[in-house]
């Protein structure tokens, strides 16, 4: 289970705390006094200025990252991290902080089936920290060479280039490999697909990707 992110509450931050949480990630926002459980704090240079937020920063002994601004004098154990910043760049940060070591479990072939490469990339990195073999295809034209991988589940968006996850999930449907779809569509649209495709799950893409890969993995070993 991933530690807690102390984050200042900040527009600027939003991004970054948005996709910490979509991974997992349990984050806790913060004014001028971080929850005592977090683990790491994360502030923006908007309000290093702020004397409240200065003794919250010196008080806390545990790291801290800082974006596009000279670390405090009175601060330790606080590191400067410099903009632009992908958010997948800042949860390796963070993960190196924190020195977590992912557990590895037995391993299940799984396909990605996604068009937007930043959410396929952190799948394919949640699921490979959970020892699944990944393959990830963008959609029907290249759906052929990826099956090359068996895969005994398929994760599924609904919008596709070409032919849409409702239409593919019923190509897939034929071979009998059980599909969950993750998408950010309506629940209408979600509770549709899932009854004309079959599958066997229906997750938003708000939800953790921790969460979805360990619904899938509880699935496939219940299914073994």
């Amino acid at each position: 289970m991933q530690k807690e992110i102390g984050i200042l509450n900040c527009p600027s931050l939003k991004m970054y705390a948005d996709f910490l949480s979509r991974r997992g990630f349990t984050v806790s926002y913060f004014q001028d006094r971080p929850p005592a459980t977090s683990s790491l704090l994360l502030f923006c240079k908007d309000h290093l200025s702020d004397a409240s937020v200065l003794t919250a920063g010196e008080k806390f002994i545990g790291p801290k990252l800082i974006l596009n601004e000279n670390i405090p004098e009175a601060w330790i154990n606080a590191t400067r991290l410099t903009l632009p910043l992908l958010p997948l760049e800042l949860e390796n940060k963070i993960l190196q902080l924190l020195e977590e070591t992912p557990k590895v479990h037995s391993t299940h072939r799984i396909l990605v089936v996604e068009d937007d490469v930043t959410i396929a990339m952190t799948l394919v990195r949640t699921f490979q920290e959970g020892g699944f073999e990944v393959r990830v295809c963008r959609g029907f034209a290249e759906l052929a060479s990826a099956m090359q991988l068996k895969p005994e589940l398929i994760v599924m968006d609904l919008n596709l280039p070409g032919v849409s996850g409702e239409k593919l999930g019923e190509m897939l449907r034929k071979q009998k490999i059980p599909v969950v779809i993750f998408s950010s569509e309506k629940e209408e649209r979600l509770a549709e697909a899932k009854k004309k495709i079959g599958a066997a799950a229906v997750f938003p893409k708000e939800t953790p990707q921790r969460d979805l890969m360990e619904w899938i993995r509880n699935y496939l070993e219940r299914s073994a």
